[in-house]
């Protein structure tokens, strides 16, 4: 603050027309930003500098970050706004933990566009133009909209984030904010007015169906630039909409979620990818046809009477490779056009092969090899081979693989001393399927023991008093631990259909001030949980428990291919006692949100903190394992054993590794509604599944198409 007191009257005295813009800071930190707005940093600055990088969260995150800062400026400058100026922001693409795919980076810096001409930001810079390097790990050399010089794929050759970027530029160019419409739960939906008409801007993390009503036709244009006409004079029309910014412009009336959809189900290379075409009747409920049109000429039809929703059986061509396979349809009701329906699914090869480290039913740890065959016949296995550590054996596999099935093979491990890569290899019917993983380091006797118990998740403790907690340690706190005060335990437990972590937290005062990505500011719990033993993995998933104003909420910041975000299917329960100054923590996070976590291995590996904050941001935390706050390293992880039933006897297989467990303890009963900070959600259970924008998006669009850089410099990020 001192040296903006000091600069700003020389620069207005030098350039009386030149903005001051300020305080700038690396990663933006509100609480720290706050204290220098009470410092009269506002009196000094023409425009806030915000550098809001969220990754691998998605850019909604963007959207919280500019309700609170703009709040923030209002508090401490009488009521009045301040320009916001996003002078860095982007996404790394790459195998990093933190890194998402090319897909999702142009999503987010899509969307990063919408959510900052929304909020009417006076500039919005992505960081940056070109990525600086190749290796897919540093999340430093792949922030690039364009590749590398030295890209194998082509120097400068634009990521799909190029092209979306500059559709939104183009589609919000004179756009000015027209307000939100929050109709359709999950979906969210920017109305701008421009000057070729109403343009509205929807995108929902999961995908879904909406119905537009309107009395013209509206031009659908997705995030990659591709136009449609759907004529909304003969009645309602409908969109798929997803991660991807979905730009409708023209006059629409009226939204609503419809059963309408296109679904696909999962596939095999080589063939035809089955699926199914749901299509709600008109909402004035006449009698109709419809026809529904995939790209390469095929054609289904079906009929609906009153508002009656009917499915019919589709197939949609058969894909050529592995991935992603994504298909686009029409949907016609006789000569106009309806609607536009997207699906997307999973393609594998017929046969697959996989690797995972795992504890043996007998107890032993094993490398576990899976060939599983998704064809309608058996197939020969000509063999089954594999390197670790240097050494290649032959494993000892029938000579058939069944239709529909799978064949295991455990293979003992020996006494390993540091990470070890793996890979395998197999001939079916004349073609090789091949894997390749790690092994790491694993003393089964040292791993902690999560029971096999249902849990109800509620916020109260009574259906684990029997089982022995993990215990913590304080990291980087200013303030010692006492008994009223920063201590914690926590259990793993698991069932055939989830995995849960409990917490019990004793704390002095409860201050979350924050919501969604931004959790891990306050109070909060953060843990880990990644498949084999730890170290094993690179890449893994990390969720965030907390009580928010909205209440208990429950965020996924890593994952293993699923993006960030909410988590669908889990159940979070947060309680919180100020008589007892308890908190008590649940949530139960199914196994088909585990991607890469194999729950037959009965083996992953975990960590836990503890976020404390008392109203100044996050003073420091306790943890279980490590890899989580300072760096992001999965082998500080704690090894876990999912133990089979009956549980095991007090003190077996629980405690902190290596300490040879703690006695049970009591459980904390749950507190009475109304005694948490967060009015009426003490207890509460939540399921989760102006100025033209052309001045903010144009100059950087040309910045880029010239090659100039956006940014002059990219500062690390605070970890989180």
């Amino acid at each position: 603050v001192n040296l903006l007191a000091a600069a700003s009257p020389a620069v207005k005295a030098a350039a009386p027309g030149l903005p001051v813009i300020g305080p700038a800071v690396a990663n933006l930190n509100t609480d720290w930003l706050e204290q220098t707005f009470r410092l009269g940093a506002l009196q000094y600055v023409d425009g806030v500098v915000l550098h809001p990088y969220s990754y691998p969260v998605s850019a909604d995150a963007l959207d919280d970050t500019l309700t609170r800062v703009d709040a923030l400026v209002r508090e401490y400058n009488n009521g009045v706004s301040k320009p916001l100026w996003i002078t860095e922001h982007g996404w790394p693409t790459g195998t990093n933990a933190r890194a998402v795919s090319e897909r999702e980076q142009a999503a987010n810096i899509a969307r990063s566009a919408v959510i900052s001409a929304a909020h009417d930001a006076a500039r919005y810079y992505v960081y940056d133009l070109v990525s600086d390097g190749t290796d897919p790990a540093e999340t430093e050399q792949n922030f690039g909209l364009l590749r590398a010089a030295d890209d194998a794929r082509g120097a400068y050759t634009p990521k799909p984030a190029f092209v979306a970027y500059s559709t939104a530029a183009a589609q919000l160019a004179g756009a000015t904010p027209a307000g939100r419409d929050d109709t359709v739960d999950g979906v969210r939906q920017f109305l701008f007015d421009t000057p070729d008409g109403p343009l509205r801007v929807l995108w929902s993390d999961a995908p879904q169906t909406v119905r537009l009503s309107g009395d013209a036709a509206l031009a659908v244009t997705d995030a990659y630039g591709r136009t449609d006409t759907l004529d909304a004079s003969g009645g309602d029309v409908f969109v798929s909409v997803d991660a991807d910014p979905l730009f409708v412009r023209g006059p629409v009336t009226g939204t609503a979620s419809t059963e309408t959809a296109l679904r696909l189900d999962a596939g095999v290379v080589g063939v035809d990818v089955a699926g199914q075409w749901s299509v709600a009747g008109r909402s004035d409920g006449a009698s109709t046809s419809w026809r529904l049109t995939l790209p390469d000429g095929r054609s289904f039809t079906q009929a609906t009477a009153g508002s009656e929703t009917t499915t019919t059986a589709v197939t949609a061509p058969a894909p050529r490779e592995t991935g992603t396979y994504e298909t686009v349809a029409h949907v016609y009701e006789g000569d106009r056009t309806a609607g536009i329906l997207r699906a997307s699914t999973d393609i594998a090869e017929p046969v697959t092969l996989s690797g995972t480290q795992a504890i043996s039913a007998d107890g032993v740890d094993v490398l576990r090899l899976r060939l599983a065959n998704a064809s309608p016949r058996d197939l020969p296995l000509e063999g089954l081979s594999y390197t670790l550590a240097g050494t290649s054996a032959q494993a000892d596999v029938p000579t058939t693989l069944p239709a529909s099935d799978a064949v295991t093979v455990d293979l003992p491990l020996p006494d390993l001393t540091e990470r070890q890569t793996f890979s395998a290899e197999a001939m079916v019917d004349g073609t090789t399927v091949r894997a390749e993983g790690a092994v790491a380091p694993l003393v089964i006797d040292d791993a902690f023991g999560a029971a096999k118990r249902s849990i109800t998740v509620d916020g109260a403790l009574d259906d684990l008093g029997d089982l022995t907690p993990a215990t913590f340690e304080a990291e980087g706190t200013t303030t010692p631990p006492t008994s009223d005060d920063q201590s914690a335990r926590a259990w793993i437990t698991w069932d055939d259909d989830a995995l849960s972590v409990s917490v019990d937290v004793v704390d002095d005062v409860h201050d979350q001030p924050a919501t969604g990505a931004n959790i891990w500011q306050g109070d909060s719990v953060q843990f880990t949980v990644a498949g084999g033993a730890p170290g094993a993995a690179t890449a893994w998933h990390e969720f965030g428990m907390a009580l928010t104003s909205e209440g208990p909420q429950l965020y996924r910041w890593l994952s293993v291919g699923e993006g960030a975000g909410t988590v669908p299917g889990a159940q979070v329960a947060v309680s919180r006692d100020e008589d007892t100054h308890h908190t008590v923590y649940e949530v139960s996070v199914p196994w088909s949100a585990l991607a890469g976590v194999d729950r037959d291995a009965s083996l992953l590996s975990s960590a836990i903190i503890v976020n404390e904050a008392d109203g100044d941001g996050r003073d420091g935390y306790l943890a279980w394992g490590g890899g989580i706050a300072a760096e992001k390293d999965s082998a500080q992880f704690h090894p876990v054993r999912l133990l089979a039933a009956p549980d095991p006897e007090p003190g077996e297989g629980g405690g902190t590794p290596g300490d040879g467990g703690t006695a049970p303890v009591e459980p904390t009963p749950a507190p009475a509604v109304g005694s948490t900070a967060a009015p009426d959600t003490s207890g509460a259970l939540a399921r989760t599944g102006t100025p033209s924008v052309a001045g903010l998006l144009l100059p950087a669009v040309a910045a880029l198409a010239l090659g100039a850089g956006a940014v002059l410099l990219r500062r690390r990020t605070a970890r989180r």
